[in-house]
């Protein structure tokens, strides 16, 4: 994320333009993945990352990585992936995803079959996706804007989810989730977005799992600098709920140390049993 504003909304203008283009030009869809845009927003994992995920799930001997192998290589091949040599045969970006979702399960166990979930910010409908493949939510909401929900909505018909519902508008739901997810999403709001999300949702949600990240040097934009964001989510967006980040408590800690940049990277997590 670029720390000039303007070419920010640009390149969410080019990404969003880009998911319009997706749904409406069928010919784009097979290989949607090697687009700018999308690499760019979206798909965007590094190759040393998704090796790192891949490493991580393979030496943990995951029983996914048998049981649900070729149901994910079928995901990954929606939308013409990039893979790279060394990462068995996902691309990084599906690599992270089965991570991502063997963390919410370690932190989560037997919470995901029959919650409702709830997702904030939904790239292409890859993460919903894998959660499909090897849980059972009773629901699942998705929230974002319009044109990135109509390419998640396309990908996941494609990836045959079914029962996934969309929301463009931030409204409060009749009973609170389960569960509420956001990968990388809630940090790249305007403040005013944020706290929308945390008061019609995120504080009513008794589980939730945030991946954070801060930019180098604090961009205040984006929220506090590096080191502060534990405590003002958890203070500010979540109103007191008790945060555990994950590096403090599964053996996710050396990785979690190991793949952090410039920017700060945490996954944030409250309700745990």
């Amino acid at each position: 994320m670029s720390n000039n504003w303007e070419v920010d909304r640009s390149m969410v203008h080019f990404f969003r333009e880009t998911c319009l283009d997706i749904v409406n030009e069928p010919k784009l869809f097979p290989a949607f993945r090697s687009l700018a845009a999308i690499r760019a927003a979206v798909d965007n994992v590094t190759e040393a990352e998704g090796y790192k995920c891949w490493r991580f799930l393979s030496n943990t001997k995951n029983p996914w990585m048998k049981k649900y192998a070729e149901h994910f290589q079928r995901l990954d091949a929606l939308g013409g992936p990039k893979r790279v040599p060394g990462i068995g045969p996902y691309s990084a970006t599906m690599a992270r995803y089965i991570f991502r979702a063997a963390d919410l399960l370690f932190h989560f166990q037997g919470c995901l079959d029959g919650c409702k979930i709830a997702e904030i910010g939904c790239g292409y409908g890859g993460l919903a996706s894998v959660i499909h493949a090897v849980c059972q939510p009773r629901s699942y909401t998705i929230y974002d804007t319009p044109e990135p929900l109509g390419l998640a909505k396309l990908f996941l018909k494609r990836a045959g989810v079914t029962g996934c519902h969309f929301l463009s508008t931030i409204a409060k739901p009749k009973a609170p989730y389960d569960l509420c997810i956001s990968d990388y999403a809630l940090n790249e709001l305007g403040e005013s977005t944020k706290q929308e999300y945390a008061a019609t949702i995120l504080r009513h949600s008794p589980r939730g799992a945030l991946a954070w990240a801060d930019p180098p040097g604090g961009d205040p934009r984006l929220a506090p600098g590096p080191g502060n964001s534990r405590q003002w989510v958890e203070q500010v967006l979540l109103n007191n709920h008790k945060i555990v980040q994950g590096c403090d408590r599964s053996f996710f800690q050396e990785f979690n140390r190991k793949t952090e940049s410039a920017w700060g990277s945490y996954h944030f997590y409250w309700g745990i049993q």
